[in-house]
């Protein structure tokens, strides 16, 4: 699925690297608000769409279960930066919408946005 930049807010920054910024999903707020569609419990452990993601993104009603990965803000100021965690951003969304292992991260939405626009996003399972 898909996620406008407004539907998400932000937690605490669990951890940087040399692009990018990972932060947890506090809250899920659907523009249009959540529909109430069922899914039968098979589909709802395998598909986990905007609906359900909006449901259930604290796990046990306290921690966050998805993460935002960004862009840091320190690369707007360096072109040549930038265009590089460009790349490497969305190289990352090419391979983990392929990949399917029990030892990798699971990729769950993105940004609605073009990945080379300011604010691109993806959204993890937060381990």
């Amino acid at each position: 699925p898909r996620f406008e930049p407004s539907e998400l807010e932000l937690g605490d920054i669990l951890g940087t690297g040399g692009f990018c910024t990972v932060s947890g999903v506090q809250t899920v707020t659907l523009i249009g608000g959540i529909t109430d569609q069922e899914m039968p419990d098979r589909a709802a452990d395998i598909i986990q769409d905007r609906n359900f993601m909006a449901k259930y993104y604290l796990r046990n009603g306290q921690d966050p279960r998805y993460a935002i990965k960004t862009l840091s803000a320190s690369l707007l100021n360096d072109p040549e930066r930038f265009v590089a965690g460009v790349i490497d951003l969305e190289m990352e969304t090419k391979f983990l919408s392929i990949i399917r292992h029990p030892n990798i991260i699971k990729m769950r939405a993105i940004s609605n946005q073009s990945p080379y626009q300011r604010g691109y996003f993806l959204v993890l399972d937060r381990l």
